[in-house]
């Protein structure tokens, strides 16, 4: 395995049409030959991913051809972790192995679907193929894949916060696991029981069961999976406050994890590694950790630990560079929102309520539908009207919150210019080219940020600083700038929305909002009514409401949520 995936790093860093199992794959899609699927699976069994050899005829029926092709390409992008790649592969086999009544081919199909839609954060997916693998498995009696699928919806409920549920199907997986008797099956399943326990704070279940996982993965020779089995052990030893076996745990399996190519499990243990370096104030070389982690996750689709990454960059940042730390924050709530709805809580709670319950569900079964559809009708006009309420409501939120996020970037900008100016230079002409951000000029286009020229920008720094000036005064309104700068209000409104390409009243509002985050951030102790007057508000209330109107929530919950 360890030189399996050694070549598919090599092979993924070549051009598209240098990757020969790409290649195949491709050339496959458009003619269906035999020949070309054979050469393809012929790589992979050489390889190490598929055990068996699978070979194909002239005789074999079309659509067995191209479901089994089909699968092994699911399971190759899942293995190197080019997830949209698996799941479209998948999708295109699943209907195949339902109509050719291969259960365990299907089964295997809905387990690799349910696993890569939890790495796209796309957990209601996860769940229903998820329970559909787990289905089958049943109907199967094989306790090894049930086991397996038991473990993924484990996983699932786990990651949506939910470790009770999860702990429940771990334990059914570990008995089933037990009986099956597979020793890679029960060092992955101890390693997600390890992980269960963390969520449910008893790390020291959590550091036995992920000891037992890496055990058996040392006595498998399998180094890069033992290095994996240690990132969770790691967690829990920071649990128990044993920092320091903590760090030699992950400083053993980084290396290790890189070079086997298992960037997933990297940038968790990146992530913790950050974490400890933080705890032990080496922001500098904690930053270095969570950038890895976060361009790995950002690169995955992985947006439930890419909002980890930015926490810790915010957590790394917020005393040396304050403004950057407050951006990594706001990306950070947008990603947690992002991962979960109303559907999906539904849906999982649908799930753990049937589960174990199949019997007396298949006895109402009758009776159900009869009523169902009556009130499926019913309820049909109400549904799509809510539905659609709610997505205007959230894509209205995220443009707001995008749109306050690039403002904030742009006086940040200013900002550091003005910084410049103050450094003995009497205007913006005399500061040296490179001291200056004019990624605007680079990048603007029809439609995007508007170009700065230096008037523009000494404007926009003079602006900033006045407004910055005025809030201890709580004098922040657009009349009272205007005069602190020398020129009327209209003068004011018409230059800043030429220059900026928003009002006086919105940058101001910005600029407030800007400071208010720094300030929750950095005195959380500090009485909202303080903060709200440092702000430049006469009223608390009038403060909330245009907090909470920004960023989606009360100021009161932003401190909880930064200290979570």
């Amino acid at each position: 395995m360890k030189w399996f995936f050694v070549v598919l790093t090599l092979v993924l860093a070549l051009p598209v049409d240098a990757n020969p199992i790409d290649s195949l794959i491709q050339d496959f899609d458009k003619r269906y030959k035999v020949e070309t699927a054979n050469r393809f699976l012929d790589i992979l069994h050489r390889g190490g991913l598929a055990e068996e050899p699978v070979t194909f005829t002239q005789q074999t029926h079309p659509d067995t051809l191209r479901m089994q092709t089909w699968y092994w390409a699911t399971e190759y992008y899942h293995a190197v972790q080019q997830y949209d790649q698996a799941i479209a592969y998948g999708l295109r086999a699943l209907p195949l192995c339902h109509a050719g009544g291969d259960r365990q081919t299907e089964g295997n199909l809905l387990s690799v679907l349910s696993i890569c839609y939890v790495r796209k954060g796309d957990f209601k997916q996860a769940a229903t193929y998820a329970k559909r693998c787990n289905e089958i498995d049943l109907a199967q009696g094989d306790p090894d894949c049930i086991s397996s699928s038991l473990n993924t919806l484990a996983g699932i409920y786990m990651s949506s916060h939910q470790p009770k549920e999860a702990e429940k199907y771990i334990l059914q997986a570990l008995d089933y696991a037990a009986k099956a008797g597979n020793p890679a099956r029960l060092a992955v399943i101890n390693g997600m029981a390890s992980e269960v326990y963390k969520n449910l704070k008893n790390d020291t279940l959590a550091l036995e069961y992920g000891t037992r996982a890496y055990e058996i993965e040392k006595a498998l020779g399998r180094k890069d999976k033992a290095a994996m089995r240690q990132t969770v052990m790691a967690s829990a030893l920071v649990g128990l406050q044993r920092p320091e076996e903590a760090k030699r745990v992950l400083s053993e399996a980084i290396p290790v994890l890189r070079e086997a190519g298992d960037l997933h499990s990297l940038g968790i243990a990146c992530n913790h590694m950050g974490l400890l370096l933080i705890q032990e104030h080496r922001s500098g070389e904690a930053v270095t950790y969570f950038n890895e982690a976060q361009q790995i996750f950002q690169q995955q689709g992985d947006i439930y630990n890419e909002a980890l990454s930015h926490r810790g960059l915010y957590q790394a940042l917020y005393d040396s560079q304050p403004r950057e730390a407050m951006l990594h924050n706001m990306r950070y709530n947008e990603l947690r929102d992002s991962l979960y709805d109303k559907d999906t809580g539904e849906l999982l709670s649908k799930y753990a309520a049937q589960y174990g319950n199949e019997e007396l569900l298949q006895e109402n079964l009758e009776i159900r539908k009869s009523h169902r559809r009556i009130f499926l009708y019913g309820i049909l006009a109400v549904a799509v009207l809510a539905l659609g309420t709610w997505l205007l409501s959230r894509i209205r939120l995220h443009r707001q919150r995008r749109h306050t996020s690039e403002l904030m970037q742009r006086i940040d900008r200013m900002s550091r210019q003005y910084e410049a100016m103050r450094m003995g230079h009497a205007n913006l002409n005399d500061v040296p080219n490179d001291a200056l951000d004019h990624s605007d000029d680079d990048n603007a286009e029809e439609g995007e940020e508007p170009v700065f020229d230096e008037k523009d920008r000494e404007l926009i720094v003079r602006f900033v600083k006045a407004v910055d000036n005025s809030l201890p005064e709580r004098n922040c309104n657009v009349e009272h700038i205007a005069r602190t700068m020398g020129m009327s209000g209209a003068t004011l409104r018409r230059r800043i929305q030429d220059a900026s390409g928003d009002s006086p009243k919105t940058l101001i509002s910005a600029i407030q909002m800007q400071k208010a985050c720094i300030i929750l951030t950095n005195e959380p102790d500090l009485p909202i009514n303080e903060v709200a007057l440092r702000c430049g508000f006469d009223e608390t209330g009038n403060f909330t409401r245009v907090f909470k109107r920004t960023f989606g929530i009360t100021p009161s919950q932003f401190i909880k949520q930064n200290n979570a």
